[in-house]
């Protein structure tokens, strides 16, 4: 049990990660995107349309990709939990 609370608490750790990272690259490229539409206010009509797209897209893959991240985190949590119920490791027929 002790080996598999490590493993749990090792995946978990890397789950926090991968949020991490994903959560950072998104607020990041959102924030130099902001920052190129705020200086290119010369050329509002021509290129702020194009990457107003561009962030509206990027944050509809982001966070679907996030969403899937988080799906996935939760499924393989509970998975973990239930191994680490001491009742299921018993044979059945344990007294």
């Amino acid at each position: 049990v002790a080996r598999l609370d490590q493993t749990s608490l090792s995946l978990c750790r890397q789950f926090k990660v991968v949020h991490f990272i994903i959560m950072f690259v998104r607020y990041f490229t959102e924030a130099i995107l902001a920052c190129f539409i705020m200086h290119t206010l010369v050329l509002e009509r021509f290129i702020a349309p194009f990457v107003t797209m561009v962030l509206f897209f990027h944050r509809r893959i982001i966070n679907s990709t996030l969403r899937d991240v988080e799906q996935f985190n939760s499924v393989m949590l509970d998975f973990i939990f239930r191994l680490s119920d001491e009742s299921l490791l018993l044979p059945l027929n344990y007294k």
